[in-house]
């Protein structure tokens, strides 16, 4: 009866057997499968506990509930049951599938790969592992690799879900179509990534998460009319539905405020808060009392932006209002297009006290420029994102301007290691948040960053901000195009191909040197931002 495609009559015929035999525990392990592939996640997991109640030995149930508690994201129980699993049957080929899905997810790339190549052995035909592998590949850079693996795993399964919407992986199968648009050689790539998505919508036509993922390819596309409103869809993804706060107050979609108090609080990382706190005064505008809550290390820096009458730290208590949005609702609710980006800059501004503080430290007519290197390491893609010290010493070699490092987190520690010809100064021990960030980026005529915070905080205070993006950026930074409508003081460096950042920092120090060998009456008479933007 499986073998009919009738899902729902073979789960109802293999209910009826445990009603007449409740201690099979193959029948019970057979009603978890069929249920696991109608996504009833809660329903799999008992019939695959009481398979294992009644088997207590039985690989295949241990590997399927972990692969049930990773859709819950219950990895860490779900790691302990492959292992198990793979302890009583080494050679089962979905438990080492199954295992590199969850150590991919942890972000342990090294150790997930073999698990799937080991998968991929053991069971050629077994999609699921394919598309796994494609996870892993994408998250290391090798897209073509990546899209590969998807392509193999859709043509092994071509009516799965699971394989035509690969994981919890933001760059799908879609997605990474997508990013070859800007590739002359993918010129048909964003064709192919809308009939990726329609497939994937064909199969499950009410999924939210396949939604999102539309939205992305729309904005990243510059349509931002689509791509504003699937974006709503973002609470559904395994990646950001336990952020969203579920306040009992109604989301603001735009309507007349006549006064309201309305929380605008931030909602991802610290780069998105910086980036859409743009539209605070759009919403004060609109004649209301703006409360706004930021990550802690963001309050200094925001204490005074125009437009919101409070402004608290994340955790601490709320005031009463009447409204909320999240930042990144604001564009929806502002319907806005390319065209109207609120383009005010800057909108941030550094505090003048703290500015005069470190202007101490830079002197003389040298170019000065900041450096930041690596983003956030919990970020789903910093592997692509991020770059080591190392990489930019071409930049560093650059006669005719100094350089410092605003670079925080882990990364800040490869200063240790740099070569001593690296022209570096290290000023991030006196940054202790964002407030004395932008001082120092105040003092500086150009930051060169990665996709990360700093990017966006120069930005915002409108320097000069080279920004170093991966071939398949995120959506924020558009295709095809070297300016950023979001920050006019921005210009964009990209891959050529997947990567290849050797080509990117070849570019940026090129460019640089024109830069630093300015003659010195001319940085004197002409503002170095004027000549930098």
């Amino acid at each position: 009866m499986q073998e009919s495609g009738s899902l729902a009559e073979a789960t109802d015929a293999y209910r009826r057997t445990l009603v007449l035999a409740p201690d099979d525990a193959e029948a019970n392990y057979n009603l978890g499968i069929l249920l696991l592939k109608q996504t009833q996640l809660s329903a799999a997991s008992e019939a695959f506990r009481r398979a294992i109640a009644l088997k207590p030995n039985y690989p295949e149930a241990l590997s399927n509930l972990a692969a049930v508690l990773q859709e819950q994201d219950d990895f860490s129980s779900a790691s302990e049951l492959l292992h198990r699993a793979l302890a009583l049957h080494p050679e089962l080929p979905e438990a080492h599938s199954n295992l590199g899905g969850n150590l991919w997810r942890h972000g342990n790339l090294t150790a997930a790969l073999e698990s799937c190549r080991r998968a991929i052995v053991l069971k050629p035909s077994l999609a699921e592992a394919h598309s796994n592998l494609g996870h892993i590949l994408s998250d290391q850079g090798n897209l073509p690799g990546a899209l590969d693996c998807y392509d193999h795993a859709l043509a092994l399964k071509p009516d799965s879900l699971a394989v035509a919407t690969p994981g919890t992986n933001p760059w799908k199968r879609g997605d990474l179509l997508q990013a070859f648009h800007s590739s002359p050689q993918n010129a048909g790539a964003a064709e192919s990534a809308t009939a990726a998505y329609r497939r994937a919508l064909a199969l499950k036509s009410d999924s939210a998460e396949i939604l999102y993922y539309v939205g992305l390819a729309h904005l990243l596309r510059g349509d931002f009319a689509t791509g504003w409103q699937n974006y709503e869809y973002r609470w559904h993804t395994p990646v950001l539905r336990k952020s969203n706060r579920n306040f009992l107050q109604p989301l603001w979609r735009g309507e007349p405020l006549e006064g309201a108090r309305i929380l605008l609080h931030a909602e991802q990382g610290i780069g998105d808060t910086l980036q859409f706190a743009r539209y605070i005064p759009l919403v004060a505008a609109r004649n209301a009392s703006v409360i706004f809550e930021v990550q802690p290390e963001l309050l200094s820096l925001f204490a005074g932006i125009e437009g919101a009458s409070r402004v608290i730290a994340r955790g601490s208590p709320l005031p009463a209002f009447e409204l909320h949005s999240p930042l990144i609702s604001l564009p929806l609710a502002f319907r806005t297009n390319l065209a109207t980006i609120p383009a005010n800059i800057p909108y941030l501004r550094a505090n003048p006290a703290t500015v005069q503080k470190f202007s101490q430290q830079f002197q003389g007519d040298r170019l000065r420029v900041g450096l930041v290197w690596s983003g956030n390491p919990q970020h789903v893609r910093d592997p692509q994102r991020s770059l080591m010290l190392a990489q930019l010493q071409a930049l560093t070699e650059v006669h005719g301007a100094t350089f410092y490092s605003l670079q925080k987190g882990p990364a800040a520690a490869q200063i240790l290691d740099m070569p001593l010809e690296m022209n570096l100064i290290d000023l991030a021990p006196q940054l202790t948040d964002f407030a004395d960030t932008a001082a120092v980026i105040a003092n500086l005529d150009l930051v060169i960053s990665v996709d990360t915070a700093v990017a966006h905080l120069a930005g915002a205070l409108g320097k000069p901000a080279w920004i170093l993006l991966t071939h398949a950026p995120d959506w924020r930074w558009l295709l095809d195009r070297e300016d950023s409508p979001w920050y006019p003081t921005a210009r964009l460096f990209r891959q050529p191909a997947p990567g290849d950042w050797s080509s990117v920092i070849a570019h940026a120090a090129n460019e640089l040197k024109q830069l630093a060998f300015i003659p010195l009456q001319a940085k004197h008479s002409t503002s170095r931002e004027g000549l930098i933007a």
